[in-house]
This record gives C-alpha cells, sequence and structure tokens, in this order.
C-alpha cells in the first residue's frame, strides 16, 4: 500500500537507464532487496513496470517498482548540500567523473544481481552508505544526477482539521451484521487519506473460519483472524519465492498462464506474509504519521488506510496478491485491463475499489486481488459492489469468537 506523492521532477534521459536493461524471462525470477520488506521478482513483464517507474513523475512515497522510497529516516537529516567527494565520487558508478542516469541503472542492476560490480563501483553505489546496493540506491543516484537532492524527504500530508490529542480510541465497538447504510454507493471522488475521513480504530473482533468455506473468510479494520490459524502455503507460480495458500496458489498459476497467453505477465510482488511481516510494516507506517505530528491513536487510523494492522490483512490469509507491483498508475496497464475483464473466471476480485474507499475504509489498491472462489468472483464483478457490500447483502459476514 502507499502514501503521498513526492516529485521527480521529468528526466529526458530517464528512458536510457531501462532501454538498456535486459529482459529477465519469467520462470527466472531475480530477487531484489527491497526495504519494506516485499521481494520484488524482476521479470521481462517487471522490467517494463520498472522503466515506467523511473520515467515517472508522480513515483509514490512507498514506491514503484525498483524505484523504492523508504518509510523510514534517511541519514544526513535535510539532505546533503553537494554531493560528497571521498576517494571516490558517491554515484559516480562507472568512475567517468560525473554522477549521470548511466549510474543509476548500474546500481540497479546491481541491486537486481543482473550485474557484478567491483569493491570500489559497490562503494560508488552505495548511495545511502547502509552497507549494500539496493534499488533505494538507484533512485538516489538518478536525483543527484538530474541536479535534486537524493536526500529529500517524503513531504508530510497537511493537516486539514484539528484532531482530538486525548480521546482514547474506544476498545469495544461492534462490527456490523448487517447491511451497512451505504450498500451498494458509489464514491468514486472520495479520498479515504483525507484527514476529515479519519476513525479511530476499535478492537478488531476474532473471526471463526468455515474450513469448507475458508476461500471467503473476511479480515479488515474491523475482523481479525484468529491467532492460531495456520496458513500453509506454496509458491503462486513455478520458482517464484512468493507464495499464497496452498489452495488458492494453482488457481494464481491458472490465472498467469491465461494471461501469458495474451501476452500479459501478472508477475507475482507480495502474496502471503506472516503475522510479524504485517507487523512490523504496520507499526513503521504509524510511525511516519507520528512524525507527521498525528497523535498514536490517529496515526494507527491513519496507517490502516494504507497498511492493514496484523492479524486483519488478507496477506496474512495467504488469499491475496499484489500484482507486479504497488504503483498507483497500475490501474493504466494492460495488466490491469486484463485482470478487469478475466481476473473472476479464475476466483479474483479487486479488493479495494476506487469508488468504494468509503466502506472498505482502505485506499485504492488496483494492485490488490484477492481470491473469493469463482463463484462469488463473478457475482461481485457483476454487481459491482465491494466486498464488504457483497458479504452484507447475502449474509456472509462472518461470524465471529464471542
Amino acid at each position: 500500500m502507499k502514501g503521498n506523492k513526492i516529485f521527480l521532477g521529468t528526466f529526458a534521459t530517464l528512458t536510457a537507464v531501462a532501454a538498456v536493461i535486459p529482459p529477465v524471462f519469467a520462470g527466472s525470477p531475480v530477487s531484489v532487496d527491497d526495504p519494506r520488506g516485499a521481494p520484488e521478482a524482476i521479470t521481462e513483464a517487471a522490467t517494463q513496470e520498472l522503466t515506467e517507474a523511473l520515467t515517472e513523475e508522480g513515483t509514490t512515497a512507498d514506491g514503484g517498482i525498483g524505484v523504492t522510497i523508504i518509510d523510514k529516516a534517511i541519514p544526513n537529516e535535510g539532505g546533503p548540500k553537494q554531493i560528497e567527494t571521498v576517494e571516490f565520487l558517491l554515484g559516480d558508478v562507472d568512475a567517468n567523473g560525473r554522477v549521470t542516469s548511466k549510474d543509476a541503472r548500474l546500481a540497479l542492476r546491481a541491486a537486481a544481481k543482473l550485474q557484478t560490480l567491483t569493491p570500489e563501483q559497490e562503494k560508488a553505489a552505495d548511495y545511502d552508505k547502509n552497507g549494500k546496493v539496493v534499488s533505494a540506491d538507484a533512485r538516489f543516484i538518478l536525483r543527484a544526477a538530474s541536479k535534486l537532492d537524493p536526500f529529500k524527504p517524503v513531504e508530510p500530508p497537511p493537516k486539514t482539521t484539528a484532531a482530538p490529542t486525548t480521546t482514547a480510541a474506544p476498545t469495544t465497538t461492534a462490527a456490523p451484521t448487517t447491511v451497512p447504510p451505504t450498500t451498494g454507493s458509489s464514491r468514486p471522488d472520495y479520498n479515504i487519506l483525507e484527514d476529515s475521513n479519519i476513525q479511530l480504530l476499535g478492537e478488531p473482533k476474532t473471526i471463526v473460519i468455515d474450513q469448507n468455506k475458508w476461500y471467503l473468510a473476511m479480515v479488515n479494520n474491523q475482523y481479525a483472524m484468529p491467532s492460531n490459524y495456520n496458513v500453509q502455503t506454496a509458491p503462486a507460480i513455478p520458482g517464484s519465492a512468493v507464495t499464497l495458500d496452498y489452495r488458492v496458489a494453482p488457481k494464481y498459476t491458472e490465472m498467469y498462464n491465461a494471461a501469458k497467453r495474451d501476452g500479459i505477465y501478472l508477475t507475482p510482488y507480495s502474496g502471503y506474509r506472516s503475522y510479524q511481516r504485517q507487523a512490523n510494516n504496520y507499526a513503521r507506517k504509524t510511525a511516519l504519521y507520528q512524525s507527521y505530528g498525528y497523535n498514536l491513536a490517529e496515526a494507527k487510523a491513519k496507517a490502516a488506510m494504507i497498511i492493514m494492522p496484523p492479524g486483519c490483512s488478507e496477506h496474512n490469509l495467504g488469499l491475496a496478491m499484489d500484482i507486479i507491483g504497488t504503483n498507483n498508475n497500475f490501474y493504466t496497464t494492460r495488466a490491469y485491463a486484463w485482470l478487469m475483464e478475466h481476473a473472476a473466471d479464475y476466483g479474483f476480485i479487486l479488493r479495494y475499489p476506487k469508488d468504494k474507499q468509503h466502506i472498505t475504509r482502505v485506499e485504492y489498491e488496483p494492485w490488490h486481488w484477492r481470491y473469493v472462489g469463482v463463484e462469488h468472483a463473478r457475482k461481485i464483478k457483476a454487481s459491482g459492489l465491494c466486498y464488504e457490500e457483497y458479504c452484507a447483502v447475502n449474509g456472509l459476514m462472518p461470524q465471529t469468537v464471542s
């Protein structure tokens, strides 16, 4: 999930960065060290996404493919006044005395394990000086080459309303068990991330998962999976390090192969996540909002619009896949268009539609697709309802532990 946009500027030379990146074919994923913890598969499809991410102006705070902006304080607070010079020019990977987009390409290829650098080149490529070359270094070098501050922090969103500072978050709020009053409504202009939409979180209710209808289990800010629920996983596609529930993985592989026959690569990006990994992601996002001046309760509520609390995420159930990446512009791609037309035939739905943010309480995620089975996926697609609405209308709201 992603946060606030950071302006990267228009880099006319950036197309050269990706133009010389050779494709790595599907089935031979190369892992990139991603500071957010989600593995990144560099395939021929992901390479195209990487190209777009490098050249677009609107890369967001959580990053696009290959251009990761990490959600944590970056060393050198305020950013360096000029490029640091030691025994080598920081960022000058090819050692030609200048920092250019070519250096960013070399750093990116090294991060993707597509190219081996000499020790001297690694020092130059490790722009944030954390001891390893990752995709974020390519972004820093790219900004330096464009005469921008490489370490400029993400601008905090302006607070539009005075938020309470003493009211504790409720802990006993009951989750709805009947049809929500907004069922069937569509609000395409609604932006969940606006401060006026903050709703402090209550304690989520623990659901009972029907072993015969496990694929319909609903988790969100109000419902959490049982703490002892065990997820058995399998690779989403053969050879991938990204996994799903072992019963869902064959369905994703089937969909992947069907799309591939149409020239579309639905590269698995982030599927199953452990409870601890989700907890770490959520804690980082909460801390980020606290650094913007929100109190703890507000920060947790804001973070939950982007990253679900641990146990409340469909990734924890192994039922959801972030496809190709987490780029807000994914909805403009051929892959997204293919999914909108065909995903339901394989049991997957767009879980967080743009016009349903007021119901899901989650920002629009065009990359997040969840498995519910073919029958229900087709019905949800035909109805125009989001999952919460569909379950409420059809008596599928979860039972909870009393």
